[in-house]
């Protein structure tokens, strides 16, 4: 789209916050709708914060790669938020050790995850249970062994939340429409647009569906393609941090199954953990049985952290899809209506490159061949069927002029490319 259009972004999270930040210098006016009374009060603040590119369970596989460029993406990111904003966010940049507590897990960090890695160029170091010890003396004497990757990231989305909220605000070309819930989206050969809640439409020429979970409200994808993932932490007041320098996770072994315990110590020596994955769940309500199990998995991985303070306990719901990868593309066939959405536990660590791929889906111009393989790794195409002259990259006809379109029906707009109920 070419500098002098306008945008509309549903959602005020990280995800639809970070595209509005890369996309406003391409447009004369973007319009951020965000159902909250402020931004960022969605899954965004319950994340805990970690930058995670090839420690996660869905970076094992090609969202691996997707999340390193967003890793490397995000240096120059924090800091055009810091001038812009003045709001420094922390980083916490001295790496994750990924620990083994039990013969079978360090055998799958060392047989299996260390060569894995090596082969993509991941940096990282094979640890035995000394070296562990002498990185973080707080972890548990039943530690085997493990991997520290240096790379790994961590920070406070609140920060970034708020360094985003700055920018944005003191932006005239950004308008931030909030609270204002959004019912249905829709566009056609000439304009996109929205209607909210209370009858009013906004016209734009490009909609971006970055509504986390509610997403698929509005795109309306077969049954079972996108859902919620009900999450759970935990905050502790420790002292000095509770003497960790790292991020930490382990796999704990639980009568018979595995629970993830993963600790994230903050500047001010406040310390998170968690965290839950609830599949289908789209409540945010705090349970005791999820607090009970992260406590359960972190005083076992840090066994001071018995002595800490729950200071709070929380819920948030991100967005899933059923392959593991995020949903990012065109789902209408004027190139007009983008999703942005099913991150996962990745919103964090995804923000920046995600991001990157909307704005290069909306300017005008050819895609690179990096992008272009990103693109297709998020296609929503994998979920529904999209006319064939909807392909990363394909020339969009020129907006010229606004008129009323058609509005999408709910889950049966497009058949399923093979569904996935």
């Amino acid at each position: 789209m070419a500098l002098g259009h306008k945008a509309i972004i549903v959602g005020g999270g990280i995800i639809g916050c970070a595209i509005a930040e890369r996309i406003r210098h391409r447009f004369s006016g973007v319009t951020l709708v965000e159902s909250q009374s402020s931004l960022g009060q969605g899954a965004s603040s319950a994340a805990i914060g970690g930058i995670t590119p090839q420690s996660g369970d869905f970076c094992l596989g090609p969202v691996g790669a997707l999340a390193q460029r967003s890793r490397e993406l995000y240096p120059s990111w924090l800091a055009r938020i810091r001038v812009e904003s003045g709001v420094d966010v922390h980083v916490l940049g001295t790496g994750q050790l990924q620990v083994a507590t039990d013969p079978g897990e360090l055998r799958r960090l060392h047989g299996s995850m260390l060569p894995a890695l090596t082969a993509r160029g991941v940096d990282v170091v094979a640890l035995d249970a000394a070296q562990v010890r002498r990185a973080e003396p707080a972890l548990t004497g039943d530690v085997l062994g493990g991997l520290l990757l240096p790379d790994e990231l961590a920070l406070e989305p609140a920060l970034l939340i708020d360094g985003l909220r700055a920018m944005l605000r003191r932006d005239p070309r950004v308008d931030l429409l909030l609270p204002a819930e959004v019912t249905e989206v829709w566009s056609d050969e000439h304009t996109a647009g929205v209607e909210l809640r209370d009858g009013r439409r906004v016209f734009g020429d490009v909609v971006v569906v970055a509504a986390g979970h509610l997403s698929d409200r509005l795109l309306g994808f077969p049954p079972n393609c996108l859902f919620p993932v009900k999450g759970q932490a935990v905050e502790f007041a420790a002292p000095a941090a509770g003497g960790l320098r790292h991020q930490c996770y382990a796999l704990i072994p639980v009568r018979g199954q595995e629970q993830g315990a993963y600790v994230v110590p903050r500047a001010d020596g406040r310390v998170v953990a968690g965290v839950t994955y609830e599949k289908g769940l789209a409540d945010t309500r705090p349970t005791r049985n999820g607090r009970e199990a992260i406590l359960y998995g972190v005083t076992t991985l840090v066994p001071q952290a018995a002595d800490w303070r729950v200071v709070r306990h929380w819920a948030g719901i991100r967005p899933g899809s059923a392959d593991g990868a995020p949903v990012i593309g065109y789902v209408d066939p004027h190139h007009r209506l983008v999703a942005a959405t099913a991150h996962h536990g990745l919103g964090i660590t995804l923000a920046p490159v995600t991001a990157d791929l909307v704005s290069a889906l909306v300017e005008d111009g050819p895609i690179d061949v990096q992008r272009s393989f990103e693109l297709s790794l998020c296609d929503p195409r994998r979920f529904i069927r999209v006319p064939d002259s909807d392909r990363p990259g394909t020339a969009r006809p020129s907006p010229t002029g606004r008129r009323n379109g058609q509005f999408f029906p709910s889950a049966d707009r497009f058949p399923a490319q093979g569904g996935c109920a």
